[in-house]
């Protein structure tokens, strides 16, 4: 963390190896992480032995880490999010980018309507 002028006020290290940081206005920080685990096999940090690759969403107040969520597919390049909450990573492996809907209400929503069938099939 910087003042305006530059000058280091605080450091933050419970969010991996970073490569994408997206802030949101309500001061939501998001991480992602593509290196950690490339890192931690390269040269192995004793003071954090069990990085993973995946993405953090914390505080910019505080630097608090809310959740972490560990890489399944190919490494989240960068990070993103929308106004509703929904998370958007690139990820460099499948060359893709992935949306995450955190609010559970909203994913239970989604479980309850209807599917749409697809050339007939049922």
């Amino acid at each position: 963390m910087f003042d305006p002028d530059g000058k280091l006020l605080e450091q933050w290290t419970g969010y991996g190896k970073p490569t994408g940081i997206f802030l949101a206005k309500d001061d939501t920080l998001y991480v992602s992480d593509s290196l950690a685990s490339w890192a931690a096999r390269l040269r192995p940090d004793p003071k954090f032995p069990n990085l993973r690759a995946g993405w953090y969403v914390g505080s910019a107040r505080d630097g608090m880490v809310k959740w972490f969520v560990p890489d399944e597919f190919g490494g989240p390049e960068d990070i993103t999010a929308d106004a509703r909450g929904d998370v958007y990573t690139a990820e460099w492996g499948p060359q893709t980018i992935r949306k995450f809907i955190l609010d559970p209400a909203r994913v239970a929503l989604m479980d309850k309507e209807p599917r749409q069938k697809s050339l007939g099939r049922e």
